[in-house]
């Protein structure tokens, strides 16, 4: 870059006035590569220490997530061994096996999540299950509620046991049938009584097994 600077005392005119010189403040080339090279060389430095910490905290969590309690409660309000089929996990259901268990209730009934996590999906499903909600729980599960009547909170949400995430309805493919609350649990880490699912490349976990463990 090229300045005007106003030298002193010897650079001025018989008059007094200050004589203007032209200098410039470039650096010599062979320092300017050097710089630029160790200012590549420090960002990727950055960038491999920011993908190692990143890669850490992931697997930090990743084990804390497969080591944690995987125990679950009966998803509908009041409902228990009596309210589904022992039988109906993986049975045969039209052209597919039932991949997870029906919990019949009172349309409106509370639902809760079987155990606490974060929801990754909640609404209408723009398919067979109607308005729905998934939580991801321990044990890289994923936690699948279906034909809901209400859905009741949102993406993003953290819930617990406690919370309610929706009620008990017959929406989707359980248009009128009776109210009820399809169940399931997948995951693509084998885990428990489980069966592989080729068409979605994971495993569904059998609920009924947890349920009465």
């Amino acid at each position: 870059m090229m300045c005007w600077a106003i030298p002193c005392g010897k650079n001025l005119t018989t008059d007094g006035n200050y004589k203007m010189t032209e200098t410039t403040n470039q650096l010599p080339r062979e320092e300017v590569e050097l710089k630029k090279h160790w200012n590549v060389e420090w960002k990727f430095f950055r960038k491999r220490k920011k993908l190692k910490t990143g890669l850490l905290v992931m697997g930090v969590l990743l084990l804390v997530n497969l080591l944690w309690p995987t125990s679950i409660q009966n998803p509908v309000e009041g409902c228990g061994k009596e309210s589904y089929n022992p039988k109906s996990f993986w049975h045969p259901w039209g052209d597919h096996e039932h991949r997870g268990i029906d919990i019949f209730a009172r349309k409106g009934t509370p639902v809760h999540p079987a155990i606490g996590g974060v929801v990754i999906k909640a609404g209408h499903s723009g398919g067979l299950g109607g308005n729905c909600v998934v939580v991801f729980s321990s044990g890289m599960r994923f936690h699948y509620y279906a034909h809901l009547d209400e859905v009741k909170t949102h993406i993003g949400a953290i819930v617990t046991q406690k919370s309610t995430i929706g009620t008990v309805g017959n929406t989707g493919n359980a248009a009128g049938k009776p109210s009820h609350l399809h169940y399931s649990i997948s995951s693509f880490i084998p885990q428990g009584d489980w069966r592989f699912y080729p068409k979605w490349m994971i495993c569904f976990i059998n609920p009924i097994k947890e349920l009465e463990k």
